[in-house]
């Protein structure tokens, strides 16, 4: 299988997003990619977020790299290699910008965050390896609110953390467990306009949250039916009134 297909598979599902329930499926608009290290190629491409202007930026997880195209495309620029200094990357896995422009990725096996502006320009880090506050084993999924506090899913330990655009440790929150408000392997985040926090966990659920880690619901089981899943590497801002 390609490895561009990822990136074709999160396009079209940000689209679906835009379309009411009784709609016809989205409409192929375009794809580029292709397995390599070239520029505008890719190697296992695990997350993409789109800027104001439209722009891509992709976190090319096995090329340990963050990759920058238009929306139809084109490439911009790319950042990173593989390593432990400030800029490298250990399996960059999720990606999320703030309300400044500034990108966000979680360095997975260096088991830390760090902190870009939209250049590709190196500005913070924060993490080490551990299950102290602030400290990651793993970290998957980011998502950031409004007010750009930053929410990390710390995947082998089995919690949430919430931190300022500056790193700075707000809270936790969750353990190991399938109870609500629990986690098992959480990977997946993403917060709402209002505020409200999602979480995709390996026990194939999403379980929402207020920005203080209280848990409001779940939904979702394992399985291949509605409702349904086999796990949940990613998701996107659920829809609102204006786009529905």
């Amino acid at each position: 299988m390609m490895r561009r297909l990822p990136l074709l598979l999160a396009w079209l599902s940000s689209l679906a997003w835009t379309l009411p329930a009784a709609a016809q499926a989205p409409t192929y608009l375009s794809e580029w990619g292709g397995l390599g290290s070239g520029q505008g190629q890719l190697r296992d491409p695990y997350d993409i977020v789109i800027d104001g202007q439209g722009n891509a930026y992709v976190a090319d997880s096995f090329n340990h790299r963050v990759e920058k195209f238009t929306n139809t495309g084109t490439y911009l620029l790319q950042w990173g290699s593989q390593g432990t200094g400030d800029g490298q990357f250990n399996q960059d896995l999720a990606i999320d910008i703030d309300s400044q422009g500034n990108v966000y990725l979680s360095d997975n096996a260096n088991h830390r965050i760090q902190k870009f502006t939209a250049a590709g320009t190196f500005l913070l880090k924060w993490g080490t390896q551990g299950s102290g506050a602030g400290q990651f084993q793993f970290p998957r999924g980011i998502g950031i609110d409004g007010a750009d506090n930053v929410y990390v899913a710390d995947r082998n330990n089995h919690r949430m953390q919430k931190f300022t655009a500056q790193g700075v440790f707000i809270r936790e929150w969750g353990s190991l467990g399938t109870a609500p408000g629990k986690f098992q392997f959480p990977g997946a985040v993403e917060v709402a306009a209002n505020g409200t926090v999602y979480v995709g966990d390996d026990v194939n659920r999403v379980q929402e949250f207020d920005p203080t880690g209280t848990y409001h619901s779940g939904f979702g089981s394992n399985g291949n039916g509605d409702g349904h899943s086999f796990g949940i590497g990613g998701l996107d801002s659920p829809p609102t009134a204006a786009c529905m």
